[in-house]
């Protein structure tokens, strides 16, 4: 979004952060106890995606604009660069991307005050009475408004401000809207693990069996065209690529579903003609096929890029 009239805070009342609790604050969580410790998505905030003690920044970059024709509200396309500890990985992002954040964390911070308002005597009680550090200023004008390279760039850096200022924050940061917005979620930040491209998908149920999820085998794309109408044919799933696998988890139980791995006939593709549907790509090794799609073709199409890498 574009920088208002009016300049954002320098500074904003911060929550001490609690000193690191263990070794492993910076180099990594452990992999057992990680992995074996499946948390509910639903149980955030304060679930202890970040690693304590650890600096967390952004920093943004303009790095392509699509038509003004196709996309008249939102044209420019941000790159988040992120640096937690030794993780350095980076997002794209539109403009309405971050009024989406700032709306739910202004909810957010709303619905805490209200129920610390209603137990605000116990709290004070056992000295628990933490206020609810304010958000800093959103710059708000769209893209439709930026008539000037000078206006776009005054808006990347209103918006970093903002993003790193947020991300000083505990409270915030840790809020289930952040970490979506950032892409990262428990099995981010494992010892001596790489960074993975992560986000949310939809992926088609009953690729694990042998015939896929359809029976009718007399459709004219069996398994692709006629299973990709059909909504109960797709779960929402949090997808994780690593250089050697693939890894999606319920997000329900907070389980790891199933790990796919890369062999020597791992090949991936894009589109209908592959998964049934323009914005969907196929994975095929020596032993299955995941079938999966996204809400926007860019993004399947980022999906493909970073499995082809590997």
């Amino acid at each position: 979004g574009e920088e208002d009239n009016h300049s954002i805070p320098n500074s904003m009342p911060s929550m001490p952060t609690p000193p690191p609790d263990s070794e492993h604050s910076t180099t990594g969580k452990p992999w057992l106890e990680t992995l074996y410790s499946p948390i509910n998505w639903k149980d955030q905030p304060n679930q202890g995606i970040f690693l304590q003690g650890v600096p967390l920044t952004v920093t943004l970059k303009a790095t392509k604009r699509l038509g003004r024709v196709s996309h008249p509200v939102g044209h420019v396309i941000y790159k988040v660069n992120v640096e937690h500890g030794q993780w350095r990985w980076s997002v794209e992002k539109r403009f309405h991307n971050f009024t989406w954040l700032h709306t739910n964390l202004t909810f957010f911070r709303g619905k805490e005050q209200i129920r610390s308002g209603v137990f605000r005597g116990l709290n004070r009680m056992f000295d628990l009475d933490h206020p609810m550090p304010q958000l800093p200023r959103f710059p708000g004008r769209p893209d439709t408004m930026m008539t000037s390279p000078e206006h776009l760039e005054e808006r990347r850096a209103a918006l970093e401000l903002y993003l790193n200022t947020v991300l000083e924050q505990e409270m915030y940061r840790e809020q289930v809207d952040v970490v979506s917005f950032l892409e990262v979620s428990r099995l981010s930040f494992l010892s001596g693990g790489a960074k993975a491209k992560e986000g949310w998908v939809k992926k088609r149920h009953g690729d694990s069996r042998q015939d896929g999820c359809c029976k009718w085998q007399h459709c004219v794309r069996c398994q692709l065209a006629c299973c990709a109408q059909i909504a109960t044919q797709w779960g929402k799933r949090w997808f994780m690529v690593q250089d050697t696998f693939i890894m999606y988890i319920n997000t329900e139980t907070g389980e790891i579903k199933e790990v796919f791995l890369f062999d020597s006939d791992t090949r991936v593709g894009l589109g209908f003609k592959e998964a049934g549907t323009r914005k969907g790509f196929a994975v095929r090794n020596l032993s299955r096929t995941l079938v999966v799609k996204s809400v926007k073709r860019r993004w399947a199409e980022s999906w493909v890029e970073t499995i082809k890498k590997n």
